[in-house]
């Protein structure tokens, strides 16, 4: 019989969410792994998804995306991202930012092709680009400088075989943002070995401390070789809207729309409706969520560094995000916590379905056992660090998505849960 499964995605490891997914089924307290706002959407835009579906729009748009959405995104662009793109021939509006990402790396990638990935990264990149036969190459970013890597160490991973350089900020999962300089010293590699460039940056608008959100296409030259993937999922808590774009050359979208149509159509035209809705109407929500954002920010950043024993976080600069550091109690406590979850927490372990853990597993990651060990105990969700790649091991990642009150309650419960280990 011949094989059913194309060998790229039978090969293709499970993601650690999965497992996270699982264990937040199993404990549905306190999540601060999740990587989605608690706040409903404005009433504005809800209210335009509303008389969409009055007037009538329920009909297919162009692939492309409605004309207005087109031109409310480009206006967006030039005001907020410094760069000014054809609305008509350089924009693909997509029902969310994941087929935005995966069509764009289809789009460009050839089998065998190189694709360097600064990590700790979100964990789809290394998937998508393994779907289409090329090959992620990790640089892992330096924690003292907020997770962003040197262009000495981007340099370095380059080969003969480099197509593209992913590039995601403010950051997913470490909170870090990229400064001007660090964007430009990543053009500059990028023009002297001719690659392409994906910029992700869904969470621009969430940055704090003055920190300013620049985007690499508006650099000089930059356009003509980056890929830029947006929504509003984050900024204006539009989730379950589905509604992304790409911002490239128009030889490269114009290709992706040959996928785009086989595989999507177009994004829900009322939720193109609403988006257009968010984009053209009143910011102050968007500034409202800011920040609160920030103020679980402050709170987080103060309580896990002086009451949570071995662990500590820097303050992230961007995201809902933070990459908390569990080396110490890795170093100090993980044969501890692996007894307790192999004798009163086997309950958990034999929960988890053979494709997705092993007990083995506990022997490869001691963030991972921390991320077990806090669910478990604590019943506190925490993503392992291990998940996201390279320089990921040693940290988990926390999210202040949630409401400041259950932050609160679960940074406590991680307390009292890691001081009966000291």
């Amino acid at each position: 019989m011949k094989r059913l499964i194309r060998t790229e995605i039978a090969d293709l490891p499970l993601s650690g969410i999965e497992l996270v997914l699982h264990v937040a089924e199993l404990y549905p307290g306190l999540a601060l792994g999740i990587g989605e706002p608690n706040f409903t959407t404005p009433p504005h835009i809800v209210q335009a998804a509303m008389d969409a579906l009055e007037q009538g729009k329920t009909h297919y748009s162009p692939d492309e995306g409605l004309p207005e959405l087109r031109s409310a995104i480009a206006e967006k662009t030039k005001n907020d991202n410094g760069f000014d793109p054809d609305p008509e021939n350089e924009i693909i509006v997509t029902a969310g930012t994941s087929p935005a990402l995966y069509g764009a790396i289809q789009t460009v990638l050839e089998a065998g092709d190189e694709v360097i990935i600064p990590t700790p990264a979100y964990f789809s990149y290394e998937s998508i680009v393994r779907m289409f036969g090329g090959e992620p190459v990790h640089v892992a970013g330096d924690p003292e400088q907020r997770f962003v890597p040197s262009q000495d160490d981007l340099a370095t991973a380059v080969s003969s075989k480099t197509k593209l350089l992913v590039v995601c900020t403010p950051n997913n999962p470490t909170g870090g943002v990229w400064e001007k300089e660090h964007l430009q010293a990543a053009l500059d590699l990028a023009e002297d070995h001719d690659l392409l460039i994906i910029s992700d940056e869904l969470y621009e608008k969430l940055v704090y401390d003055d920190v300013k959100h620049h985007s690499i296409a508006s650099l000089d030259n930059a356009t003509e070789r980056t890929i830029t993937i947006n929504g509003l999922s984050k900024s204006h808590a539009m989730t379950g809207f589905r509604i992304g774009w790409v911002i490239a050359p128009s030889e490269i979208t114009t290709n992706f729309c040959k996928i785009h149509r086989h595989s999507t159509i177009c994004a829900p035209v009322i939720s193109q409706e609403a988006a257009i809705a968010a984009l053209r109407g009143p910011q102050d929500s968007v500034k409202a969520m800011v920040r609160e954002y920030d103020r679980r920010r402050k709170m987080m950043v103060q309580k896990i560094n002086n009451d949570v024993p071995m662990m500590q976080v820097q303050s992230p600069k961007g995201s809902f995000f933070m990459f908390a550091n569990v080396k110490d109690l890795i170093e100090n406590r993980v044969e501890d916590m692996k007894s307790s979850l192999m004798n009163e927490g086997k309950d958990l372990l034999e929960s988890f379905p053979s494709r997705l853990f092993s007990t083995e597993d506990l022997t490869q990651s001691g963030s991972l056992v921390s991320m077990l060990y806090l669910a478990r105990f604590a019943r506190v969700m925490a993503v392992s660090g291990s998940f996201f790649g390279a320089g990921g091991e040693g940290y988990l990642r926390l999210s202040f998505s949630q409401e400041f009150n259950q932050i609160e309650k679960a940074i406590e419960r991680m307390a009292r849960t890691l001081d009966q280990l000291t």
